[in-house]
């Protein structure tokens, strides 16, 4: 079970009646054992489990929790009964032993009782007039109920307030901070490059290859590009050294072009023509250049690539074919 609760009212009045004890038992009576009972007092101590106990508040209120009905040995539904007590007063100092008076007992169990149960109890005024019960006399402990519910949620608020106030001036700090940065750092952003420290100088003869930002990237490449070529084409044919290519062919190769091996070492002439019949690819060198767009690739593109999981033949790449060389 989750949850007993109900209210035990003033039938005349409908006023709740505060500290009165309210007991609930797990019995295993029928209602023929119970109605044939002489005495309230006897049927309880027959055949029936005293669950615990609560006492009702300013409003007459009662309520079982979840932590007072979930122990070992209790059942998850019980056949429930419930009984009043009024205060245990006691009459005669020099004989103090109280016999507590009993307001109400079920008349029947409620068989199987569900998660939640609910009573709502109504005693008559003549009852509580004859065990001197004032009704009244629980209505400043009602107010006192909820100045008890309500305090926590008050020290919570007064807790959170009280660190607001103390951290104020630690956070305005930090704000001013904040702002301070972005302000200076603002006037920065413009010096802030990727360009190697020598590359930036304005004498350096790189500085006009340099172009800053995509946006003269299509205008700016071409012409750069050519002027790159033609500068080391000069500069190839400014050398006082003709320019070597280093070639690695296998003998096969070798024998097609007429060439004669000496140890180590291959003699003989070769034109271009000759050159690009025997070793394939020599002609097509420049295929071994990774030549990408200037347009980036597509979102669609990029997964394909990266994030599909599967091995992609890259287009451009040409592997190598292991060859015996010389």
């Amino acid at each position: 079970m989750r949850q007993i609760s109900g209210l035990v009212l003033v039938r005349e009045t409908g006023r709740g009646i505060p500290n009165l004890v309210v007991e609930v038992f797990d019995s295993d009576l029928s209602i023929e054992d119970i109605r044939r009972e002489e005495l309230p007092a006897a049927m309880m101590q027959r055949a029936v489990r005293r669950i615990g106990s609560v006492l009702t508040d300013g409003a007459g209120r009662f309520v079982f929790s979840r932590e007072d009905l979930e122990f070992t040995g209790n059942e998850a539904r019980p056949d429930l009964l419930l009984r009043i007590l009024a205060p245990e007063d006691v009459v005669d100092p020099a004989e103090p032993f109280p016999t507590p008076a009993e307001l109400y007992v079920s008349t029947r169990p409620r068989v199987d009782a569900g998660a939640e149960e609910a009573y709502v109890i109504r005693l008559p005024q003549r009852q509580l007039d004859r065990l001197g019960i004032d009704p009244t006399a629980g209505a400043d402990d009602a107010i006192a109920d909820v100045r008890a519910m309500v305090a926590p949620s008050l020290r919570a608020a007064q807790f959170h307030d009280g660190v607001r106030d103390a951290l104020a001036q630690r956070r305005k700090a930090l704000r001013d901070a904040t702002h301070e940065s972005r302000r200076v750092s603002k006037g920065k952003t413009a010096t802030l490059s990727a360009i190697p420290f020598h590359l930036r100088d304005p004498k350096s003869r790189d500085q006009v290859k340099l172009i800053e930002g995509k946006a003269e990237l299509p205008a700016r490449l071409p012409a750069l590009q050519k002027a790159a070529a033609e500068e080391a084409v000069a500069a190839m044919r400014a050398r006082k050294t003709s320019p070597t290519m280093r070639l690695y062919i296998t003998r096969e190769q070798a024998d097609a072009l007429k060439l004669k091996i000496d140890g180590e070492t291959v003699k003989g002439r070769v034109s271009a023509a000759s050159l690009r019949e025997s070793v394939p690819g020599f002609g097509g060198v420049t295929d071994l250049v990774r030549v990408r767009g200037l347009e980036p690739p597509s979102p669609e593109e990029l997964e394909r690539r990266y994030l599909s999981g599967e091995e992609q033949e890259d287009e451009n790449h040409v592997a190598p074919a292991p060859v015996d060389t010389l």
